[in-house]
């Protein structure tokens, strides 16, 4: 059985990222792409970055006060040590430990990645429309619904990142714009999701009913679990911190499912993929030989070679990174209870054509 897509790899964030990937050199002419390993010093937290911790903070304080939070804490930590995903995130009480300890740190770079698409503009106009779009709709009294698929997203990292993004937005932008957030896991993460949008609707007035953060219990390794997942009618499709462990379990599967998105997906549709560079190393086969993450999405996603004209790569990249650090701000430990912490990512940002 695979395991949550969410699980393993928000997980693994308790190890150091301590082991570099392969690089390897490829022009693409994409408009970013980093191979560096250079730490950079963190920068000096920002207003926005004070709100939303302040916001997550809120939200944990009631179960930062119970009894049982850090005993509950101990016992997840264990159970991801030994890899006993269906233990770590068996209650309702460890989902909330868990998401009170690891979400905030994931949201915070979410936010900081989401950011960084095209200065903010390439997400602002696949889920809020261009001005005239806008314009015209709202002239015509229209409500444009624009839905991000979040695959692993049950713990609610990604879905409070793109949250706050979206509730930083001039709210003229919005015109009569609706962005629906559907987070698919195989844990249940419902009631944890339900609490956060709660917090983050409280935190963001600007997204007021212009935000709706739903759940689907699923594997999406599970042909029959994907095929309930609506990916045409996606805006945008997200793969954070869960690509790895997806093709640990399964190669074939994996490759599946992004053939399945590619097939779905609409023109114009975004796909983010962000792993942690520490897991950036694929094995492939019994010989023990490993390849770079970058090189199988790019290989199953926008490389021709060898394929018939019908089967070519229907995705450009927009982005690419493949060794690049992600720093907790300084100040950010004095806004949230508990630690935040640093990541080092390989990522992808690509557009269907």
């Amino acid at each position: 059985m695979v395991q949550s897509n969410s699980t393993y790899r928000h997980g693994t964030i308790l190890s150091a990222d301590s082991t570099a990937p392969r690089s390897y050199g490829r022009n693409t002419g994409s408009s970013s792409s980093s191979t560096s390993t250079s730490a950079s010093a963190p920068l000096p937290i920002t207003t926005p970055e004070r709100s939303l911790l302040a916001i997550l903070k809120k939200l944990a304080a009631p179960t930062l006060r119970t009894t049982d939070f850090a005993k509950n804490l101990q016992e997840v930590k264990a159970a991801l040590y030994d890899k006993d995903y269906a233990r770590a995130f068996g209650s309702e009480e460890y989902r909330f430990a868990y998401a009170l300890r690891w979400v905030p740190s994931r949201a915070v770079i979410y936010r900081r990645i989401f950011r960084e698409i095209g200065g903010g503009r390439t997400l602002q106009r696949a889920l809020m429309g261009s001005a005239p779009a806008a314009a015209e709709a709202k002239e015509k009294g229209e409500t444009v619904v624009r839905k991000a698929i979040m695959l692993g997203g049950g713990a609610g990292s990604e879905v409070i990142g793109l949250a706050a993004f979206l509730g930083e937005q001039e709210e003229d932008l919005w015109a009569t714009g609706k962005v629906e957030i559907l987070a698919v896991d195989q844990s249940d993460w419902s009631s944890v999701l339900k609490q956060q949008e709660a917090a983050l609707l409280a935190g963001y007035p600007s997204l007021g009913d212009r935000l709706s953060v739903q759940f689907q219990l699923g594997n999406v390794l599970d042909p029959a679990a994907t095929s309930l997942i609506p990916f045409s009618t996606a805006s945008v499709i997200t793969l954070l911190f869960t690509i790895s462990e997806l093709f640990l379990q399964s190669r074939s599967a994996t490759l599946s499912l992004l053939s399945t998105i590619t097939a779905q997906s609409r023109p114009g549709t975004l796909l983010i993929i962000v792993e942690s560079a520490s897991l950036g190393l694929i094995p492939i086969g019994s010989s023990g030989n490993t390849y770079p993450l970058g090189m199988l999405l790019d290989s199953a996603l926008t490389e021709d070679k060898g394929r018939a004209k019908e089967d070519r790569a229907k995705w450009e990249i927009l982005q690419e990174e493949e060794n690049k650090w992600y720093r907790m701000p300084t100040g950010s430990e004095e806004c949230y209870p508990l630690k935040l912490e640093n990541s080092r990512v390989v990522s992808r940002v690509l557009r269907r054509i």
